[in-house]
């Protein structure tokens, strides 16, 4: 099933909005769900077998569809966007726990709308890729190391 979300936001939606980020293996459900909304940071460990690294950082053990259920009561709650670069968290949210359709009102891909504004403002101008850490850099913050 493929959801499609819109791939728009307003730049108050923006600022105001839960990004979500996971972190996993591509072909297994996510380990870790990282979660920012406004000056607050979050992580989340998904999987119970992780326990023990979850209190030695300390960090809190929850199931995916829990997490989802929360992230879509806070937005309708606060009235926020959730946001994620890409369709995979979605998709990933879909496939796991079935629970896509509740998300998706609320939900936007970074992704799309930074493609969109590119094009819109900076057409042609040189951008390396189309990953985040293209767009960060393109924008002049690029990330320290790594892949």
């Amino acid at each position: 099933m493929e959801l499609k979300q819109a791939s728009r936001a307003t730049p108050s939606e923006a600022r105001d909005a839960i990004y979500i980020d996971f972190e996993g293996f591509k072909d297994r459900e996510p380990s870790l769900i990282g979660i920012r909304v406004e000056e607050n940071f979050e992580q989340v460990l998904l999987d119970p077998a992780l326990s023990d690294a979850a209190r030695a950082k300390g960090l809190k053990v929850q199931a995916l569809k829990e997490v989802v259920k929360d992230l879509v009561d806070q937005a309708d709650l606060e009235s926020r966007r959730i946001i994620a670069f890409t369709q995979s968290e979605i998709n990933k949210i879909e496939q796991y726990t079935g629970q896509g359709e509740s998300l998706l009102p609320h939900y936007r891909d970074a992704h799309k709308i930074a493609k969109r504004w590119y094009n819109r403002n900076h057409h042609g101008e040189g951008i390396a890729g189309w990953s985040l850490k293209d767009f960060m850099a393109f924008l002049g913050n690029p990330q320290p190391g790594g892949s």
